[in-house]
């Protein structure tokens, strides 16, 4: 059964599994309505998610983007409970950071592009990868991206070390590499001891991290 599925969806299939314990139905055909059950939920979140908005991998374009991962670096992506990770990479109109930059929430402008060929990395090494993307999108608070460890050391020891700060009440710092693609992208507003910009228009430059000193407080692994 996938993860996070909804209690109602759980308890339909938990009857249907029960039919096959009291042979009412086979246990082929239970698997099978399963299976199909758990598809057309993933369909109904894949469309919602669209429609709000998000850019999302289909199921399909992820599993085929995992493969051509596992072929070419010899890896896999993790599966099952506690294989997927929830980050906000940067977050909109709040404190500047440590350079001084606030971002706007329609700022980024290649969202798409990192969701299919991005990667999740950490402290911006783009040879330490810990995970892959499989949507992201421009929400109020921030840009939240949703992914999947790397059945690696690394992926696996980052799992363990995230998960362990926030169950300890800490942060679980996250980070963004962009770039701007002109000086015209970032508006001077003023001046704290250092310039406070607004950068109105900038590009994900390939990965974002988890990292242990963040350029913003609020962003965060959650």
């Amino acid at each position: 059964m996938i993860e996070n599925l909804p209690e109602s969806i759980r308890n339909a299939i938990s009857e249907i599994h029960a039919l096959a314990a009291y042979k009412r139905i086979s246990r082929k055909a239970a698997y099978e309505l399963q299976e199909l059950i758990e598809q057309k939920y993933l369909k109904s979140q894949f469309l919602a998610a669209r429609r709000a908005g998000a850019v999302v991998l289909s199921t399909k374009a992820f599993s085929d983007r995992a493969d051509r991962l596992r072929r070419k670096q010899g890896v896999k992506v993790m599966e099952g409970k506690g294989s997927t990770f929830r980050a906000y990479a940067a977050t909109w109109n709040r404190e500047p950071d440590h350079k001084g930059a606030i971002f706007t929430s329609s700022s980024c402008n290649n969202v798409e592009e990192y969701v299919n060929r991005g990667k999740v990395c950490f402290n911006h090494d783009p040879a330490s990868q810990i995970g892959i993307p499989f949507s992201a999108e421009n929400d109020e608070y921030g840009l939240l991206i949703k992914g999947r460890y790397l059945n690696t050391d690394l992926g696996r020891t980052m799992r363990t070390v995230i998960r362990e700060r926030l169950r300890a009440g800490k942060t679980a710092p996250a980070s963004l590499c962009l770039k701007a693609p002109c000086d015209d992208a970032v508006e001077l507003i003023g001046f704290d001891g250092n310039p406070i910009s607004i950068v109105t228009d900038w590009r994900l430059a390939g990965e974002c991290s988890y990292v242990g000193y963040p350029a913003h407080p609020y962003a965060t692994f959650f």
